[in-house]
Order: C-alpha cells, then sequence, then structure tokens
C-alpha cells in the first residue's frame, strides 16, 4: 500500500500537467476562435461586453479547455498511482509536458507579443499618425456613401482543406464593375475581430490597447465626425444586439445612428442575430426613405451570417458543410443587394462600398499554404485610372472611402490614400516590422486616443 501514496511531489506534478493542458486547450481555443490571436485580442474579449455571445464561449471553454484538462490531470493521476515508474519520474515527465505546451502556445501567439503588449512602447503614432484638419477639407458635389461590412469575407476560396468548393463568383463578377485594391488587402495585428476591424476602418487605427469598460475613443476623430461635419444623415444597422463589445456606444458618439435587434424589435433567428436576408430586407426599405432626403446619407450595414461557425438564410441552398453553406449564402444574397442598389435612381450619386471585416476565423476551413485576403470593393467610386496593385490595409480604406464621395484626404490616422501617390505605411514598412509597433504599447495611443467616461 505504501508505494501508492500520493506524495507533495506527485501533487505538483499533476498541477503542473492540468496546467499544461488547460495551456495548450486555451490555445486550441483562441486559435480556432480567434485566429492567430493576439495579446489585445484576447483581453478586449475578457473586458468587453459580448452579449450573448459569451454563452457560446462558455460552452467551449468549458468542453474544449477545463473539461479535458481534468481527464488529461486525472489519467496522470491513474498513471502515477499504478506504474513505479512514472511515479518516481513524474515531475520529470510532467515539466516535458509543460515545456510541450509552451512551445505550441508560443507558436500561435508570441510570447514577446504579450510581454510587449503590457512593457514595451513605440512611437509609430507620434511618427505616422495623421488627424485630418476640417479648415483644410472641402466638398463640393457630395455623394451618398453605402458601406457593407461582411463578416468574414475573403477574395479567395482556391486553396481550402479536405477538397471543399466553393466561390464567390457572383462577388467577384460584380467587382468587374468596380475597383478592387490589391486583389484584397492584408491583415494586420490588432484588426482581426470585427470590433478592430470597424475601429479601423472608421478611425484609421488598430484596437492595439483594451482599456477597460469606462474607456471610449470619443477623443478621436472618425469617419462619421468627418460626415458629421459636411451635414449627413448617418445609421449604422447591423442584425444582432449593437452593445456587444460597445459597438453602440462607438458608433453614436462617432454622430452614427444605430439600428440594431433590439431596437427593431426583432426576435433572433439563432443564439444572438437574424439571417442577412432580413438585414438586406430592412436595408433595402431604409435606402428608399433616405433617397428621399434633401441632404446626403451614409448608410452602414454589417453581415452576421459568415460568423463562426457559419450561418445561411432559409432561401439559400444546403450544402454538405456549414461553413461552405454560410460563404455561397453571402456571395448570393450581397450580390443580390448590390444588384438591387445599382438597379436604383440615387445609385447614380452614391459610392457603394463592400468591406470584409477581417480574415475568417475558421482557421480549420483553409491551407496553411493559402494566401489569404480580405475582399474590398468600391462600387461607383469615381476612381480614375487608380493603381490598384498597392499594398493596401484596413487603415487605407477610411482615406479611399472619403475620396470615393469626393472628399480628398491625403493621409487619415495610419492610412494613406491608395488614390494618390502617398506611400503607403506597407510601402514604407516592412509587415512584420509594422505588425509589431502596432502590437506594442503606445503613450500616444492611450492619453489622445482613449477617453474615460
Amino acid at each position: 500500500m505504501k508505494r501508492n501514496n500520493i506524495s507533495k511531489k506527485h501533487i505538483i506534478s499533476i498541477l503542473i500537467v492540468f496546467f499544461a493542458g488547460f495551456l495548450l486547450g486555451l490555445t486550441y481555443f483562441s486559435y480556432r476562435h480567434f485566429g492567430n490571436f493576439t495579446a489585445a485580442q484576447m483581453i478586449f474579449h475578457f473586458v468587453s461586453d459580448i452579449g450573448d455571445t459569451l454563452n457560446e464561449y462558455k460552452t467551449s471553454i468549458r468542453e474544449k479547455i477545463i473539461v479535458p484538462s481534468f481527464v488529461v490531470a486525472l489519467l496522470w493521476f491513474l498513471a502515477i498511482k499504478f506504474s513505479q515508474f512514472l511515479k518516481k519520474h513524474s515531475l520529470k515527465f510532467s515539466f516535458i509536458f509543460l515545456i510541450i505546451s509552451l512551445i505550441v502556445a508560443n507558436a500561435k501567439m508570441s510570447f514577446y507579443d504579450i510581454f510587449s503588449y503590457f512593457f514595451v512602447y513605440s512611437d509609430i503614432y507620434e511618427k505616422e499618425y495623421k488627424n485630418p484638419d476640417f479648415s483644410k477639407i472641402s466638398l463640393q458635389n457630395p455623394k451618398n456613401l453605402i458601406i457593407v461590412y461582411a463578416e468574414s469575407l475573403e477574395l479567395n476560396y482556391s486553396e481550402l482543406r479536405k477538397n471543399r468548393k466553393v466561390d464567390i463568383t457572383n462577388l467577384k463578377e460584380i467587382a468587374k464593375n468596380g475597383v478592387v485594391f490589391n486583389n484584397g488587402h492584408k491583415m494586420l495585428n490588432n484588426t482581426g475581430w470585427t470590433a478592430a476591424g470597424l475601429l479601423a476602418y472608421n478611425c484609421g487605427i488598430p484596437l492595439s490597447i483594451v482599456g477597460d469598460k469606462n474607456e471610449t475613443y470619443k477623443k478621436m476623430t472618425c469617419l462619421g465626425d468627418v460626415l458629421d461635419h459636411f451635414g449627413y444623415d448617418q445609421e449604422y444597422l447591423l442584425g444582432s444586439d449593437a452593445t456587444f463589445a460597445n459597438a453602440k456606444e462607438f458608433f453614436i458618439t462617432h454622430k452614427i445612428k444605430v439600428s440594431d435587434l433590439k431596437s427593431m424589435n426583432l426576435k433572433n433567428d439563432f443564439g444572438w442575430g437574424i439571417y442577412d436576408d432580413k438585414i438586406f430586407k430592412i436595408a433595402k426599405e431604409k435606402l428608399n426613405q433616405k433617397a428621399t432626403l434633401h441632404k446626403p446619407f451614409a448608410f452602414y450595414i454589417s453581415t452576421i451570417n459568415m460568423h463562426f461557425p457559419g450561418n445561411k438564410s432559409p432561401g439559400c441552398k444546403s450544402m454538405d458543410d456549414r461553413y461552405t453553406e454560410s460563404i455561397s449564402c453571402t456571395d448570393k444574397e450581397l450580390s443580390e443587394f448590390l444588384k438591387w442598389i445599382m438597379k436604383q435612381d440615387f445609385y447614380k450619386n452614391t459610392s457603394v462600398i463592400v468591406l470584409g471585416d477581417h480574415l475568417s476565423q475558421v482557421q480549420r476551413y483553409f491551407k496553411r499554404s493559402s494566401d489569404r485576403r480580405i475582399f474590398n470593393l468600391f462600387l461607383n467610386s469615381g476612381f480614375k485610372s487608380v493603381n490598384t496593385n498597392r499594398k493596401v490595409n484596413h487603415f487605407d480604406m477610411l482615406p479611399a472611402i472619403l475620396e470615393s464621395i469626393n472628399i480628398s484626404v491625403e493621409a487619415f490616422g495610419l492610412g494613406r490614400n491608395p488614390t494618390k501617390n502617398t506611400p503607403l505605411l506597407l510601402e514604407k514598412y516592412d509587415f512584420d516590422d509594422l505588425n509589431k509597433e502596432i502590437s506594442k504599447r503606445s503613450k500616444m495611443y492611450n492619453n489622445e486616443f482613449l477617453d474615460k467616461k
């Protein structure tokens, strides 16, 4: 009986194994849900109000992290209880397991990134951030603006795992009528989830420093502020609860009315939102109303069907894979919506833009070798003889959006106007170097962008 006793050394070994298993589970969960995640992204999802999505995360954390960690620890307890060899070398083997888990975790999210987030400062904003001067901005012949922030929409679906076959053929056909920059744009750090992607498109900065729930971006000048200055009617439409990640407060702060699931008294079609077909139907009604206004309008729409794990509206065809269904459905419904817009009288004086909010977070869907780029499309932009083969990113879309409605700025935030000869940041900095800089802390970011309520 004596040889089966569990000593303090063995308890420590079991705790190490539990921690190592927990770390592996957390890495798997984070990579599966967020892709190549950053420290800011993880902290953001811990401190922000993420509404009903929290229930999905709780279930996944329990099933993918906590339960497997307990199982692994239990198996290790049984192993050292009944094996004299493992009992003798329990600490050695547990530390080996811990080292392996640390190596795997570091491969998915660099520990240097975590260290940089908390302790390393960058002066990238002091060097490159440009705040628009309203006194120098003019607007003649204002155009309406429609932006569709398409959830997780990428440009290329040719390199998929398990020989999956899907493409956005309808959207690519429509794209022949417009301008696509750089065959889709690459994704920089801290722009890789919806809140971060929308902040980058609207304000020209990444979501690199996560404050507490009482901190907002009220100090910043963003797209909504510029258009409000020029008298635009503005509205943001989405098929979920806009309090998610403080989106409602952000848009309202920057002079944009918000219409969401709650304000429209709509019931969920699935866990936390409604299908895109309903959103596009509502959007058509609202656009017909706005077309009667005696002022320019800016109308922003977010889709959600392609959010992990993928959803399809009832009118879309069924396929073998749930996420493939969501891609096919988005291609069908979004292209039909764009065709409808192009037939309306207001289209002749309207810039229509489609931007994927970020790369898909369903990592297992794509081959590792695939060249993944975010969808961007500018219809009726008025761009003439533009060099589209430029290294654009999220931030550059902001001055391009303004240019498409006859508001011309060379730079806005970290964005540079890709229709001008001004060097873009990814033409000035190496991709990895720029990623490192915007992943660090910044005194300017914290002091001049974030604002306590």
